[in-house]
């Protein structure tokens, strides 16, 4: 398996980067189709028919929410050989899966206007995953980690903004558009104030963290459940997220077995608090990539061997990337695996 995630560059309108997007990925897509449809999907409950149902619904959703995602979304089916439904399921997976996983630690430090994370998935998903980089015909530009048939996942634009996220349990009837949908249209925002306008017209029924930062200090921390959002703060210029809801005024969230998830904002909290004068880019690697983990302490690791998860089918599971995002600087760095070494592959934006 190669060190480095595979690159693609979509270029053009709507039509042209989906075109491209499934010319370029048609096997990976079908891959990811074939994981997810015979591995993730059928804890759903649904049948192959509401599957399909639920697909179409999205996809109505998704063209009112902005038209040329749907036109992205056909042309990349077409192009790959796949049914529209079938990706706008693949942009729905983490409603569907609505399941505990041991996903994602979030890192922002504030000072130095800096995001990052690693994101733990399983391991097959690797052979599906790629760095894109994105832009439109009026000059805006994404750089991102996503899964093939996706529209958005980790990432950062040319205007400064840097995307994080985390998945958070909160089972209910969704109403809005799937998280990767309002994802893409926080990375396709010029600011901050613009991911919020997205955000008020996503709907409902999104449980995940999402966490947004600018080049200037400025952050939206927002965790999404129950059809609520919850805004975050960060504490002594920083804020650290796992996979449990740690707003105040989220207290009725479903409990979860969060063991996992929180021993891993502990080991984050320390590790910030071991670094609180300098809170800077080595600092947040060196967090990720458990460099200073105290295990005399009993630091639970951040980034973690795939391993079997016996809640989820003992499907292995590791942290299958982490990524740092420098907004002033405009520098993507991203890794590819559990291993701790400072092998990053670095992007200009």
């Amino acid at each position: 398996m190669s060190k480095k995630f595979r690159h693609i560059k979509l270029r053009g309108d709507a039509r042209q980067r989906g075109e491209q997007h499934g010319e370029a990925l048609r096997e990976e897509i079908h891959r990811a189709w074939a994981w997810y449809d015979g591995k993730l999907f059928t804890g759903s409950g649904m049948s192959n028919d509401e599957l399909e149902s639920f697909g179409e619904k999205m996809l109505e959703r998704i063209e009112n929410f902005n038209p040329d995602y749907r036109l992205e979304i056909d042309a990349t089916a077409r192009a790959a050989g796949m049914k529209p439904w079938q990706l706008s399921v693949l942009n729905s997976r983490t409603e569907l899966a609505n399941a505990p996983s041991k996903e994602c630690t979030v890192l922002y430090f504030q000072k130095h206007c800096l995001v990052g994370q690693n994101w733990d998935w399983f391991e097959d998903a690797l052979d599906w995953t790629v760095t894109c980089d994105l832009e439109r015909p009026d000059g805006h530009r994404i750089v991102m980690l996503c899964e093939a048939g996706t529209l958005a996942k980790i990432g950062m634009n040319n205007c400064g903004l840097g995307l994080c996220l985390n998945f958070l349990v909160w089972p209910n009837t969704v109403e809005g558009v799937p998280v990767h949908v309002l994802m893409r249209a926080f990375l396709d925002s010029k600011d901050i104030g613009e991911a919020k306008a997205a955000l008020a017209r996503a709907g409902h029924g999104q449980a995940s963290h999402l966490l947004l930062a600018d080049a200037d200090g400025n952050h939206l921390s927002v965790e999404l459940g129950n059809g609520r959002v919850f805004e975050l703060q960060p504490q002594n210029g920083f804020i650290a997220h796992t996979n449990h809801y740690i707003s105040a005024d989220a207290k009725a969230a479903p409990h979860v077995d969060g063991a996992n998830s929180r021993g891993r904002l502990e080991t984050a909290l320390r590790g910030c608090a071991r670094r609180q004068q300098k809170l800077d880019i080595d600092a947040m690697l060196s967090i990720l990539l458990d460099e200073d983990l105290d295990k005399d302490h009993g630091d639970t690791p951040l980034c973690v061997p795939f391993k079997p998860l016996p809640e989820m089918f003992n499907f292995p599971e590791g942290t299958a990337a982490t990524v740092v995002m420098d907004l002033p600087g405009r520098k993507f760095h991203v890794k590819k695996g559990p291993d701790r070494e400072r092998d990053f592959e670095v992007f200009n934006v």
